[in-house]
């Protein structure tokens, strides 16, 4: 699972939280309406309510487990491919790569490197960053598809998906976090 599929899950988890809440909510309208004073006893007023209340936050618990669980399968997905990386055609490739950088003194097209770091050869990344440091645009590249970069956005995507969850609790961190969900997420720039 790569971020952007984590993205997804999480807008699915979150649009499909607030369609079941609401649906939760709506079979206990008629327990919060005016009226029902009138025709219930403030008691199965109060149970009724609390009821919908409890499960409301069992399946939203129920949902921020399903996120740490999409998290977790991102995470595992950003170890490097060891598989990949010691193929003879990967290391072909790279051996490939590697002479033309050394020919341009790292001045490449930096989509040449999308195979390295698709991979997730961290350390082939790191001696490429440490061998061009002058190189401003190649490193900025590499440190954009770092695995701690990568984490960092995960950790972001799962943060923002389980503060969005928080329907109840308008504060700032979490209206945003909603906007950035039904806004920003899945939308490649």
């Amino acid at each position: 699972m790569n971020l952007l599929d984590l993205e997804l899950k999480i807008k699915d988890i979150y649009n499909k939280t607030a369609e079941t809440e609401a649906s939760i909510k709506q079979e206990y309208e008629r327990y919060s309406s005016p009226e029902a004073k009138n025709i219930y006893a403030q008691k199965l007023i109060d149970d009724k309510l609390a009821e919908c209340k409890d499960r409301v936050l069992t399946y939203r618990n129920e949902q921020l487990a399903n996120i740490e669980l999409a998290y977790k399968n991102a995470i595992e997905g950003l170890k490097p491919n060891q598989e990949v990386i010691n193929s003879l055609e990967y290391q072909t490739r790279l051996s490939n790569t590697l002479n033309l950088l050394a020919l341009s003194k790292g001045d490449i097209n930096t989509d040449q490197l999308d195979f390295i770091c698709e991979a997730m050869d961290e350390n082939t990344l790191n001696i490429i960053k440490d061998a061009y440091k002058d190189n401003v645009l190649l490193g900025k590249y590499i440190e954009d598809n770092s695995i701690a970069t990568k984490i960092e956005e995960a950790n972001w995507t799962r943060d923002t998906g389980k503060r969005a969850l928080d329907f109840e609790d308008e504060s700032y961190m979490n209206r945003l976090a909603r906007w950035d969900i039904e806004n920003k997420f899945g939308i490649e720039e």
